[in-house]
């Protein structure tokens, strides 16, 4: 895991590297408490106003504090809209955020007999705000409701909602 995790990063870091100022690279604290796998995201600003971002989250989804063992993929992308972009310099302050994204979760509690999967494709959105020190180390809060809609019959459709805690390095 930890090499797979250093290869993601290697290639965000290349894929980057032209992109001065422009580019944050970040991690999601939230997921990596919650669930024990690590998710990252970039964002590239597009212009004075705002920016995008994709985030991507693969693992097993299982932490010390729970009995489940899943195999988790996660992907998002998001628009950013700076309202305040005539006092904060983008990618700096209030934010509103439209999210897709798709979820596939495969498993079971250790104490059921079988296993399912439970796949989704989520519209929503999000507002938060973000701050970036010294134009590299980025501290990014955000929350809002996204809408699954489900792909299987062993799940319903139905808000969830999308948290975020991230801290990131400007490239």
């Amino acid at each position: 895991m930890k090499n797979f995790i250093m290869t993601i990063g290697l290639i965000c870091l290349f894929a980057t590297a032209g992109l001065a100022q422009k580019a944050l690279f970040k991690i999601n604290l939230y997921s990596f408490i919650k669930y024990g796998d690590p998710e990252v995201y970039m964002e590239f600003n597009l212009n004075d106003k705002s920016s995008i971002d994709a985030a991507l989250r693969l693992g097993f989804n299982s932490t010390p504090f729970s009995n489940q063992i899943h195999a988790n993929v996660d992907i998002r992308a998001a628009y950013r809209y700076y309202p305040l972009h005539n006092i904060f310099e983008t990618p700096i302050g209030l934010f509103l955020r439209p999210v897709a994204g798709f979820t596939s979760l495969y498993g079971g509690g250790l104490s059921q007999t079988g296993n399912n999967r439970q796949s989704s494709v989520q519209f929503g959105g999000t507002a938060g705000v973000q701050y970036v020190i010294k134009r590299k180390f980025a501290i990014d809060l955000f929350y809002g409701q996204a809408y699954h809609f489900s792909l299987n019959e062993n799940l319903q459709s139905g808000f969830q909602p999308v948290y975020n805690i991230g801290v990131g390095y400007g490239f």
